[in-house]
C-alpha cells in the first residue's frame, strides 16, 4: 500500500515479484502514465526504445452510424515526429510489461524522462 496515497499495489503474476517491487520503488506504481521526454542524446536508441514501448493512437472512425476507436501503433515516422519538439508528453501509457525499456535507456543515458500517474480527465456532459 502507498503510504500516501493509500492505494493499494498488486503484484503481477507473469513476472517474479522482486521485479514488480524493485521497479515499485522506481516510481512504477499505477496502470497507466503520462510519459514526458525531456531531452534526447541518441535519436536513433530513442526511437529503438520507444518502439519496444509499443505506443499506440486511436484515430476515432465512423462507419454505418457507428464511432469506432480501435488503437494502432505509432509508425516509425510519427514516433520521429514526437521527438521534434521537446518535451514532449505522451499520456496513457502503460508501462507494466516494458518498464524496463524505459530504465534501461535511463541507465544508458540515451534520453531523459519524466513518469507520472495518468489521471483520465472527469466528463462534465450532462446526461
Amino acid at each position: 500500500m502507498n503510504k500516501q496515497t493509500g492505494k493499494l499495489f498488486h503484484l503481477g503474476s507473469a513476472v517474479p515479484p522482486e521485479r514488480d517491487l524493485d521497479l515499485y520503488d522506481r516510481g512504477y506504481q499505477f496502470d497507466s502514465y503520462d510519459l514526458t521526454i525531456l531531452a534526447v542524446r541518441d535519436r536513433e536508441k530513442t526511437l529503438q526504445a520507444l518502439r519496444k514501448l509499443r505506443l499506440t493512437v486511436v484515430e476515432p472512425t465512423e462507419e454505418h452510424g457507428v464511432v469506432w476507436k480501435i488503437p494502432r501503433g505509432l509508425t516509425n515516422a510519427e514516433l520521429a515526429e514526437l521527438l521534434q519538439r521537446l518535451p514532449r508528453e505522451l499520456p496513457a501509457v502503460s508501462l507494466y510489461f516494458v518498464a524496463e525499456v524505459l530504465e534501461d535507456a535511463r541507465s544508458a543515458g540515451h534520453f531523459t524522462f519524466h513518469i507520472q500517474e495518468h489521471v483520465a480527465p472527469v466528463s462534465t456532459s450532462g446526461g
